[in-house]
């Protein structure tokens, strides 16, 4: 067998069992999924005035602020330049997740 051959068969198989088995896609809901889920105990969550700071400190101003029902913080801000944004954060530090 060829080297060339040996390589594509190796990168066949680690791309296959990537898409095979969604735990070792580095996601605990798997490859393909695009919208993040918390699992964080309210306890551990940022208190909203320090998120609200943290954000207006990145250059939002923030208009409302609440939880969606993957249990995400989800915040909805306009940008330095007045455009509408919507963040979904980690409830843990205010970590942004996504932004559409």
């Amino acid at each position: 067998m060829n080297i060339i051959r040996l390589i594509a068969l190796i990168s066949l198989g680690t791309t296959a069992t990537a898409y095979a088995h969604p735990s070792w896609a580095g996601s605990e809901q798997g490859w393909f999924s695009r919208k993040p889920s918390c699992n964080v105990p309210r306890e551990d969550w940022i208190p909203e005035p320090a998120l609200r700071q943290k954000l207006e400190g990145q250059g939002f101003q923030v208009e409302r602020v609440k939880l969606n029902k993957r249990q995400c913080l989800e915040a909805k801000v306009r940008d330095r330049n007045g455009y509408r944004v919507e963040l979904d954060l980690d409830p843990k530090d205010g970590r942004e997740l996504r932004r559409h």
